[in-house]
């Protein structure tokens, strides 16, 4: 009897493990293991893992790929116990699939088997949802909070804003007491080592292409009348306040100007780093977790946003320190064709959203300021110090001097 006409009759073999995230998945295919398996591998190769304990171990397993079939075939060894919840929720899944299904074509018609696997993150519930294939065809997120609550109200917000444009998963509607949305084709972009000797010569991967047509049509699409971001400015005059150069104070003073008389914001994703690029192949199928991002961003940003996260976490898979940073970013920033092109699509951005393509000088100036700044207002915001912070500045400001 199928899933489709009894869902109850459903009952599912869970099992549970805690790595990367402790998780619930129905052991009794192989699909849902080897999907975790699979995330376990991106954890490594863009976690920081030069930056945690036993970061050389960690860091030489993020450079090579894990061996995902075989380790997914470990992890469904597990003791198995029923979750009546899940069976329920995917029968709930199942009779609403032709509502689904009406909204993309990412979807069949009819409703496969259906498997799940509960990921519990600390504030959101998300339930990955999967029918044949190796990757999930739906995303489900439940709000384990107020503050979660709001943050998916604003993912919601933005994947509606966005629907249509290829940009986003679409939010496909409520089963269940979860917000549905498609679950985008592919898998975590991957990174590479970046090493001293590299940082002069380094060049942007394929998927950089699509993510700039991305952000490019979101700031076309989302550009509207307003003022600049109060936590932004707040951000600039803090690290204003910090012993800087006359070149990197002046850069700041300038940026907070033209941040206060802006009078256009865009749709910000404000966490374009490698885990939520889901890259098929060499191109980019679009960005995930919207739930932090901000209506009233600044243009551009996003785009120094996403290559400085990239170029971190491949530090990150070699080893890891405030200084080895600063001597890798200053020669990229400075002669390489990775920054060359980033700066390139900061003003593109910046045009797209109807400002001159000057502003993104200042703009990226406001990016690197606005790091410091949070440093300086809450000391674990970030995972380098206010002195390697301020280098990057410099060298930023001195390039635009």
């Amino acid at each position: 009897m199928s899933r489709t006409t009894a869902a109850s009759s459903y009952a599912g073999s869970y099992a549970r493990v805690r790595a990367p995230r402790p998780t619930v998945f129905d052991a009794s295919s192989p699909v849902p293991a080897r999907y975790l398996a699979r995330l376990l591998d991106a954890e490594l190769n863009h976690g920081m893992p030069a930056q945690r304990r036993l970061g050389r171990v960690l860091s030489a397993a993020g450079r090579h790929r894990l061996p995902t079939r075989l380790l997914g075939q470990v992890v469904r060894v597990r003791r198995r116990r029923p979750r009546p919840d899940l069976d329920d929720l995917l029968g709930q899944v199942a009779a609403a699939w032709p509502g689904l299904a009406a909204r993309t074509d990412r979807l069949p018609p009819t409703p496969p088997l259906l498997r799940c696997a509960l990921v519990e993150r600390s504030a959101v519930g998300m339930v990955f949802v999967f029918g044949e294939g190796e990757l999930p065809l739906l995303v489900l997120k439940r709000a384990l909070g107020e503050r979660s609550l709001a943050g998916l109200q604003r993912e919601r917000a933005a994947l509606v804003a966005l629907a249509g444009h290829g940009l986003a998963p679409l939010h496909l509607g409520e089963v269940g007491g979860h917000w549905v949305q498609e679950a985008l084709p592919g898998l975590p972009l991957r990174l590479s080592p970046v090493r001293p000797g590299n940082a002069p010569t380094l060049l942007r991967p394929a998927p950089f292409a699509d993510l700039d047509r991305a952000l490019e049509g979101i700031a076309a699409l989302t550009a509207r009348p307003g003022p600049p971001p109060e936590t932004l400015v707040a951000l600039l005059g803090r690290a204003a306040a910090h012993p800087l150069s006359p070149t990197a104070g002046r850069a700041v003073a300038s940026a907070i100007v033209e941040l206060e008389r802006l009078g256009v914001t865009v749709l910000q994703h404000q966490d374009v780093s490698a885990q939520n690029w889901i890259v098929d192949g060499q191109q980019l199928s679009g960005l995930i977790d919207w739930e932090t991002c901000s209506p009233t961003g600044t243009p551009g940003i996003d785009s120094v946003e996403a290559a400085v996260s990239v170029l971190e976490h491949g530090i990150a898979l070699e080893r890891w320190s405030d200084e080895l940073v600063v001597e890798v970013f200053g020669p990229a920033w400075e002669s390489s064709a990775y920054f060359e092109g980033t700066r390139e699509a900061t003003a593109r951005a910046v045009q797209a959203a109807g400002l001159a393509a000057g502003l993104a000088e200042p703009f990226t100036v406001a990016y690197f300021a606005g790091r410091l700044g949070r440093k300086l207002a809450e000391p674990a915001s970030q995972s380098l110090g206010a002195g390697a912070l301020a280098a990057m500045l410099e060298t930023v400001a001195r390039s635009f001097s």
